[in-house]
């Protein structure tokens, strides 16, 4: 992760009142959004629960492996070309 001096941030008052308020603002380049910026405790909220989560399917692997319930990987692999027609 880049860590910049907000000097490198044209920052406004805007900018500033939508992160009070939203807790973000995004940034668009031709009708496309390029960058979101957020607050430091939107970002550490969102950040703690994508780890929960990774955790979570990471035990719930763990878990599956333990009692057996594995398919080999060409199966899944042919399950998937089957559905999708790849």
């Amino acid at each position: 992760m880049a860590i910049m001096s907000d000097s490198n941030l044209a920052y406004t008052e805007e900018v500033e009142k939508n992160l009070l308020t939203d807790g973000f603002v995004q940034f668009q380049k031709d009708g496309v959004n390029t960058m979101i910026l957020i607050d430091q405790s939107r970002y550490e909220k969102a950040k703690r629960r994508m780890d929960d989560a990774l955790v979570k399917m990471v035990m719930a692997g763990i878990r599956d492996m333990e009692e057996g319930n594995l398919i080999p990987a060409d199966q899944v692999f042919d399950e998937i070309d089957k559905k999708y027609g790849l």
